[in-house]
């Protein structure tokens, strides 16, 4: 009984994280439980309701927050130092609250690989001011918010996080030096050519880009120009 109740439970998993994948929403967890049992699947008796399916991705995120900070912790054959990571951020409002995405990328055998961590919230009401005003988005808080995102995750990695830590790569609202400062106080380091704030390709190409479309820099100008109007 105990053994197929675990068999049960994996196919829950399963069919949860399928659903995930395929971006659907949690009405359609029921729907592909519903087409296993179908099958023959065995899908057990409980555990089939779309409320159901939020616990189960908690669970699936636990799990995979425990096997990701168990290889951050693990000492490369080649270094016999824990892997670097950089930490990528971005903020977001994709509907009525603004989330901050806090991600980190690291080498996972040879290939660069991003890791989704968390994405919680930026503002939040300050209570200690007496009118409630409203904050979360200023250069240190969202250093701060990130920092604490990824302790948060990978608790036994705040230990070390000071020399795991090597960098970030963030667009123009985390290039402000107060995001700088404030991190590098939370990873107790002394700012430095091994540790910098750099702008994330794709922003730092367009900021490129538009230096030479108004001949602000280059002289490719008139060809960037006829190359847009085609």
């Amino acid at each position: 009984m105990e053994k197929r109740g675990l068999s049960v439970t994996k196919n829950l998993v399963r069919v949860a994280i399928s659903v995930l994948k395929s971006k659907s929403a949690a009405t359609h967890f029921e729907m592909h439980v519903a087409a296993h049992l179908s099958t023959g699947s065995d899908m057990g008796e409980i555990g089939h309701g779309r409320k159901q399916f939020n616990e189960i991705l908690k669970a699936v995120e636990a799990y995979l927050d425990s096997e990701i900070e168990k290889y951050l912790l693990t000492p490369l054959k080649n270094t016999l130092l824990p892997p670097h990571f950089c930490g990528l951020a971005d903020k977001s409002t994709i509907h009525r609250i603004t989330n901050q995405c806090v991600a980190i990328t690291m080498m996972v055998e040879g290939v660069k690989t991003a890791i989704a961590v968390q994405a919680p919230a930026v503002y939040h009401t300050d209570e200690k001011e007496s009118d409630n005003v409203v904050t979360g988005a200023y250069a240190p808080e969202l250093a701060n918010s990130m920092f604490q995102t990824i302790a948060t995750a990978y608790p036994k990695l705040v230990e070390i996080m000071e020399t795991s830590w090597q960098g970030c790569v963030l667009d123009g609202q985390y290039q402000a030096k107060g995001f700088a400062e404030k991190l590098t106080q939370l990873l107790n380091k002394p700012r430095s050519e091994f540790f910098s704030v750099i702008w994330d390709p794709p922003h730092w190409v367009n900021l490129a880009i538009d230096d030479v479309i108004v001949g602000k820099t280059g002289v490719s100008k008139k060809f960037l120009k006829r190359l847009i109007g085609m």
